[in-house]
């Protein structure tokens, strides 16, 4: 993972090689103060395009696939959604393709805040305000658990699906709510990458409070920032009884290959004598959507306690 000084999110944005990485940081940055105006909700967005993926799996989970399907005119990069059926790519990492978009004519486009640039966002509503066919900029915020389950009751609010957004907000409060305190005290370095090293940190975002949620001592806590860089003399020093390594299904063998890795260079290391060096291969982790629930529900069954 590499940084570079492009200000795209207000901030030191992060690139790298592992797509899980860069799907979880696109999620969790929270949008500045200001950066996007939401239109008011409403349920006349009979089309739409959904600019992050934790948007088009919301929508998924609203409407079911079939429903979806022609209502849905354009989905970003990483939708899942994009692999099963033929949606346009309109957005990416950093961009909008507002042309496209336009020629699709939506009702509505779904912006989660800090995903995108503001300023991108902010030329793609100057020009949407200027076309012939109006299109209305929706901002759901899905920063941490409390606003995912709000998310839900506000898009299905716009996609006329509010019954269903409710109750899809209550499952997601209760199924959270289950695993309260599961892997209570369970010290853990969260990787997710390792040229360089770079885990999870202490910045409040719905990923590290997810690991929070579940009792787990985040050994990077005191980082102030969402995915550091560190050492592995920071990490040893930090004595987890955990490293889990997110990984993408995709990437299997290179995420694996990271989990070889401490085990071959760093035999000595409590964790690794412990055997507590693991791949979490889990795409679901980085959705602040309920699919979140379901990948936190696996990590717990696979640590058996």
């Amino acid at each position: 993972m590499r940084r570079t000084s492009t200000l795209s999110w207000k901030a030191v944005r992060i690139v790298s090689s592992n797509a899980i990485a860069v799907l979880a940081l696109a999620a969790i940055l929270g949008a500045s103060p200001g950066v996007i105006v939401a239109a008011p909700l409403s349920a006349d967005c009979r089309t739409f395009v959904t600019l992050s993926p934790a948007l088009a799996r919301v929508a998924e989970d609203l409407l079911g696939v079939e429903a979806l399907a022609p209502r849905l005119r354009g989905v970003s990069a990483f939708s899942s959604l994009a692999s099963r059926r033929s949606f346009p790519e309109v957005a990416s990492t950093g961009r909008i393709d507002i042309e496209k978009i336009v020629s699709l004519a939506p009702d509505c486009a779904f912006v989660a805040p800090g995903v995108l640039p503001a300023e991108v966002v902010e030329r793609f509503e100057q020009v949407t305000r200027k076309s012939t066919r109006k299109i209305r900029v929706i901002s759901v915020a899905m920063d941490s658990l409390a606003q995912i389950a709000r998310g839900y009751v506000a898009m299905g609010r716009a996609l006329g699906a509010e019954k269903r957004g409710t109750e899809v907000a209550e499952d997601f409060r209760a199924k959270l709510e289950s695993f309260r305190g599961r892997l209570q005290g369970v010290r853990a370095f969260i990787q997710v990458d390792d040229q360089p090293l770079v885990g999870v940190g202490g910045l409040k975002t719905f990923l590290s409070e997810a690991f929070e949620h579940l009792g787990v001592v985040n050994v990077m806590s005191g980082i102030r920032e969402a995915y550091p860089r560190v050492s592995v003399e920071s990490v040893a020093a930090a004595s987890p009884d955990r490293i889990w390594i997110l990984g993408e299904p995709s990437e299997a063998s290179r995420f694996e290959a990271m989990a070889s890795s401490w085990r071959s260079r760093f035999p000595s290391l409590k964790v690794v004598k412990n055997g507590g060096v693991r791949v979490v291969l889990s795409r679901e982790l980085t959705l602040p959507s309920m699919s979140l629930v379901s990948a936190l529900e696996r990590l717990v069954r696979d640590e058996g306690r």
